[in-house]
């Protein structure tokens, strides 16, 4: 998958060149269509998250969960399952060192001058061209295009598991 390879690189990359912005919108953007992917979250979940709930974060069965967004009010917390590869990454985002604010940030996805992203689906097509995708995308056909796949692919419980709001009964099959 072109994301994991990516996301390192850009990692790399922002540490050795100083923080370049169109690299650091890439990996926000790389990292956001991921979780989008992986989650089935809108994007506004990724946009709202700040950096207390993922350092705090709760732990289980070697994996964390992420909780705490503006959907609680309406569904309950929303819950990312993240291996430990994808926590680190949200991990060094709350750092700081991608950025000029540093630890200062408040959220997890934030611009190269630390705020708060407004306009996510810039960073997203910075990342779709960047992996060599063609045509337009969007948070929203990211969303569709995986329920479509898990309606004929996955049994409920599998949809379940992987979109949840109910840490009782998220699950992630090991990769």
């Amino acid at each position: 998958m072109v994301t994991r390879k990516r996301i390192p690189e850009l990692f790399e990359s922002i540490a050795c060149s100083g923080n370049e912005r169109n690299d650091h919108d890439k990996l926000i953007g790389y990292i956001m269509g991921y979780l989008t992917i992986l989650t089935g979250q809108r994007a506004m979940v990724f946009i709202n998250m700040n950096k207390e709930n993922v350092i705090n974060c709760e732990r289980w069965n070697k994996d964390r969960r992420y909780n705490n967004n503006k959907t609680v009010q309406a569904f309950g917390e929303a819950a990312l399952n993240l291996n430990k590869e994808e926590y680190c990454w949200l991990a060094y985002l709350c750092e700081g060192k991608c950025c000029q604010q540093g630890e200062d940030i408040k959220h997890v996805f934030h611009t190269k001058s630390g705020k708060q992203i407004q306009k996510p689906m810039g960073l997203l097509n910075l990342a779709w061209v960047d992996a060599g995708m063609k045509g337009a995308i969007s948070f929203n056909k990211i969303r569709s295009s995986v329920s479509t796949q898990a309606n004929q692919h996955l049994s409920e419980r599998e949809k379940a598991c992987g979109q949840s709001h109910d840490p009782a009964i998220l699950c992630r099959s090991t990769r």
